[in-house]
């Protein structure tokens, strides 16, 4: 899904005229977004793994 939108905004950026260098700078702007999505998302699988595992240990004990 992420590439088809990143096919569809290159594609933007061609029909729009864009020069060479604004399509290298758009698309590094966009891989560094998608980069950065990426760890969120990581971080917040991390996190909920983590809530569960201490809900887990907290019920065992009670």
């Amino acid at each position: 899904m992420v590439r088809n939108k990143f096919m569809e905004d290159i594609n933007i950026y061609y029909l729009r005229g864009l020069s060479g260098v604004s399509l290298k700078k758009g698309m590094k702007r966009m891989m560094e977004e998608s980069e950065q999505r990426d760890k969120m998302m990581e971080k917040r699988f991390i996190s909920r793994n983590i809530k569960k595992q201490i809900e887990k240990i907290l019920t065992e004990n009670l």
